[in-house]
């Protein structure tokens, strides 16, 4: 907040200050907050960083076409993004998206998805919707998703 208020044209103060608000389950603070950030801030490598964390709040409030758009053109993710967007591409069943997503996942850090699905958020409906996702993607064939 102060950062903000001495730089109110800080894109890096807009966007860190709400990320603690997406943690906690407030996708819709965060959102606006990341927004602003990038509108400030639309060339650097923080314009990519900012619009996946803007996918992951539109994912807190079950937006999914939209997160899944954020996501899309964020660019390079890091693993826990490639872990939420396979979640928001299996709810909206594009498995295909979701697996190889979730291979990304995989090929940056051995941690289980479900372990870090679980340690994601401590709000329980939002890591239902993550776990029952993942489920989804291991349960359905390779090559009957679209």
């Amino acid at each position: 907040t102060r950062a903000k208020s001495l730089n109110p044209g800080c894109a890096f103060a807009w966007f860190i200050g709400r990320v603690l608000n997406l943690v906690q389950g407030d996708g819709e603070a965060a959102s606006d907050h990341f927004r602003r950030a990038m509108r400030l801030d639309s060339m650097s490598p923080l314009h990519g960083v900012v619009r996946a964390h803007l996918g992951a709040a539109l994912a807190a409030q079950q937006r999914f076409e939209e997160a899944l758009a954020e996501m899309r053109s964020a660019g390079k993710l890091s693993a826990r993004f490639h872990l939420i967007k396979a979640c928001v591409a299996s709810d909206l069943g594009h498995l295909r998206e979701a697996r190889e997503d979730l291979r990304q996942y995989e090929q940056l850090t051995s941690t289980p998805a479900e372990t870090m699905a679980s340690g994601m958020t401590r709000e329980e409906r939002r890591r239902n919707l993550m776990l029952a996702g993942l489920a989804r993607i291991r349960a359905t064939p390779e090559g009957s998703e679209k």
